[in-house]
């Protein structure tokens, strides 16, 4: 079984962009398995291949990735050609590999790389390897771009966590050892070159960090063209213990640097809210609004203790009376915030007072990070990958509380995301089978790894199906599990595809099994009538020398059974001819010899006259004077006519049969025969083509003859490039016309 979610696991450990590629690359080959596997990451105008530890620059231009980026859709050629349409694949088809399958890496909705499978085989990918690719690269999507994050934040991270990157403000952060590590634009702008000096030496100041934190220096002048001017200290340690935030604020500038926090709090990962002295809400950031569900509006007309889960309640107040008796930054605490969906989540919480001009607490900058580090950042992440996924993809807490749920898990189940999210997610399982989650959570908190496998869930209506579930734990830095992410495919539909495809085989096979035997057949009826041929020959031969008298008198009894003997023998062999004619039909041997003739030569050949004066009818021929040569098999439009004429005779007892050849256009001719005979009912001109069938005659008995001719002549005016059709009415005779070319078409003639 596909192990899928091993992949997430092993990206959260990798160390690096490379490192977390190069796993991803192993994973792809060997869950899949597939013959070789690459990570295509956008770089501009181009794409970077990436293969463990070898990197390849590709232009999207004219490629399949182009392709995929502006369909974000997969890929897919199982039967790659040097002639492919996109440049790369055929550079894949000249390293050998004859199938590729290639799927967009998705992250806010928007294309970031490509993972790329290859087999060497053809038809190496069918529909259940590619379902698993999707679900593989949804969740290889998750993963890398959670490796680019974690790396993009890591950068961000010193100075941004804190909510201190103030554009209006001088920042600067300085290491354990009271070295200036980094500065803002303002900072440089200020001090100048302070990167890499000594807080001490620039400041002219022993213990400057010390003292500032200890807030025994609250103020400092700093010299600049117009003259010295006054800066307001305050600093905070970094969450690693290992930095200092040194903020510097020019005096008489507090309001405003106070209206420049909601600006700055935006870029903020995590949550930042300005609360007043008394505790209502004066703004929240994005992060907030992600996190909690409530509007910025809903935060305006908010109090903080409203946001506060009621059991902290207390030590929120001990925090606020910290900061209202003087404290610039509380001590740092754990909260539980209520979402708008009453969803309690806890967060890392620091408060920081800002004091008016009189040293009064008039503002509270808080910020919050949830615990566990998943930022709104994360969840804006999460939400996008989920929704774009095909499959089902919902994420719950340890508590078995929904925190995500994709738009396809709308569809597959039916729960719109207002109504689920929030609640349990034992609401997808049947009641029978509520004991597998507890027993796969009981596998993944115990750190062992959970295959992927089929069951049945849930939908809102009660419907049960079929399912092909992968579930894994996401944990953060420090390994605790802080949630569960599961994927849910549903697989009704491909289980019904694999009934209607054993079907499908089962009738392949059984289709062979009938050329087989009508393949026996043809060389059987082929033998067969070759061998009755050779006698019925000599008995047609010598019947006939008997009865021309050649051997002696015949009475007339004996004449009698002599002419029985002859008819029956033409009867025979006319037989054996159709049921042969139509044996090499189906074999593909009925080959036709094309040559130009003229109709009018087959007018003595197939008048049938013997036939005619037996029953005292005449049988006329009305050719155009403009008829072309026709180009066909004269012996089999020979054959035809015949078989139309005789017939005609046949059911005609007073009149005639006329044969009319006129020119339709330029390179077409059409031939009538008409009868005078007794028509043929409707319900009959339907099927007077089909093998075997005759028109039974008044007294209910069926006409002489194998009901065979119509067929053949429909065939062979269809290889001639024609067509066939009768027009009758009971009582008024009968009419077949056929059409033929003068000149067969050119693709014709060259077979």
């Amino acid at each position: 079984m596909l192990e899928e979610f091993q992949l997430v696991e092993e990206l959260q450990s990798a160390q690096s962009l490379d490192d977390s590629l190069g796993k991803a690359v192993s994973r792809a080959k060997s869950t899949l398995p597939a013959d070789d596997a690459r990570v295509f990451l956008l770089d501009g105008e181009n794409a970077l291949a990436k293969r463990g530890s070898e990197s390849v620059s590709l232009p999207l231009s004219g490629s399949s990735i182009q392709k995929i980026l502006e369909a974000k859709s997969f890929f897919l050629d199982n039967s790659i050609g040097k002639l492919a349409g996109f440049y790369d694949v055929r550079e894949l088809y000249s390293e050998g590999f004859r199938s590729v399958l290639s799927l967009p890496l998705v992250s806010s909705d928007k294309v970031f790389g490509v993972l790329t499978l290859l087999g060497k085989d053809e038809k190496f990918f069918d529909d259940s390897k590619v379902a698993r690719a999707q679900s593989l690269s949804t969740l290889m999507s998750l993963a890398v771009a959670n490796v680019i994050m974690r790396g993009w934040l890591k950068e961000k991270e010193r100075l941004n966590q804190l909510f201190f990157e103030d554009p209006s403000s001088a920042i600067l952060l300085v290491n354990e050892y009271g070295k200036v590590v980094d500065a803002n634009a303002n900072a440089k702008k200020l001090f100048g070159a302070i990167v890499g000096r000594s807080a001490d030496d620039y400041f002219q100041a022993s213990d400057f960090v010390s003292r500032v934190l200890s807030k025994k220096l609250s103020s400092i002048e700093v010299p600049s063209s117009s003259g010295p001017k006054l800066f307001e200290l305050c600093a905070s340690v970094s969450p690693d213990r290992k930095s200092v935030v040194m903020r510097f604020i020019e005096a008489g500038d507090k309001e405003k640097n106070n209206v420049a926090y909601e600006q700055v709090s935006e870029k903020s990962p995590d949550v930042v809210i300005l609360l007043s002295a008394d505790g209502k809400i004066l703004f929240a950031n994005d992060s907030a609004v992600e996190l909690l569900d409530y509007s910025k509006k809903e935060f305006a007309n908010m109090t903080f203790s409203e946001l506060v889960f009621q059991p902290d309640l207390n030590l929120v107040n001990e925090l606020m009376s910290e900061l209202s008796s003087g404290a610039v930054i509380s001590k740092a605490a754990v909260l539980r915030f209520s979402s708008k969906k009453g969803v309690q989540e806890k967060f890392d919480v620091a408060m920081r007072g800002v004091k008016d001009e009189v040293g009064r607490l008039s503002r509270i900058v808080l910020v919050a990070r949830a615990v566990g580090g998943r930022s709104s950042m994360q969840k804006q992440f999460l939400d996008s990958v989920v929704n774009y996924a095909s499959d089902a993809v919902y994420s719950f807490d340890t508590r078995g509380v929904v925190h995500s749920w994709s738009s396809s898990a709308e569809k597959i189940f039916g729960y719109p995301r207002d109504t689920i999210i929030g609640a349990s997610v034992r609401l997808v399982f049947p009641q029978e089978r509520e004991g597998e989650l507890d027993e796969m959570l009981r596998v993944l908190n115990g750190k062992k790894k959970l295959a992927s496998f089929e069951t049945i869930r849930k939908r809102k209506n009660g419907e049960l199906f079929n399912a092909y579930v992968s579930i894994a734990a996401i944990t953060d830095e420090s390994g605790k599990i802080v949630d569960y992410v599961e994927v849910v495919k549903d697989v009704t539909a491909e289980r019904k595809m694999e009934e209607v495809n054993r079907i499908r085989r089962k009738l392949e096979e059984r289709n062979r099994q009938l050329m087989e035997l009508n393949e026996m057949k043809s060389v059987f009826i082929s033998n067969v009538s070759h061998e009755l041929r050779t006698p019925l020959t000599n008995i047609h031969g010598y019947s006939s020398l008997l009865l021309e008298g050649e051997t002696g008198p015949l009475n007339e009894q004996q004449n009698e059974f002599m002419h029985v003997v002859v008819n029956e023998t033409n009867r025979l062999t006319k037989l054996i001819n159709d049921v042969l004619d139509l044996s090499k039909m189906d074999s593909g041997r009925f080959k036709l010899v094309l040559k130009e003739f003229d109709l009018r030569d087959l007018v003595e050949k197939c008048s049938c006259k013997s036939l005619a004066e037996k029953k005292g009818l005449a049988v006329t021929w009305d050719i155009s004077p403009d008829i072309p040569v026709i180009m066909g098999d004269q012996n089999r439009i020979a054959q035809v006519l015949i078989n139309l004429i005789s017939n005609g005779i046949k059911f005609t007892e007073t009149g005639g049969v006329t044969i009319n050849v006129s020119r339709k256009s330029r390179n077409f001719v059409q031939v009538d025969v008409a009868d005078t005979g007794m028509g043929i009912p409707l319900a009959d001109q339907k099927s007077l083509f089909k093998r075997f069938y005759q028109v039974m005659r008044k007294d209910g008995q069926k006409q002489e003859g194998t009901g065979l001719g119509l067929a053949i002549t429909k065939e062979i005016i269809k290889m001639h490039g024609g067509k066939i059709w009768v027009e009758s009415t009971p009582g008024s005779g009968s009419k077949f016309s056929f059409i033929l070319r003068t000149t067969l078409k050119k693709q014709r003639m060259r077979k």
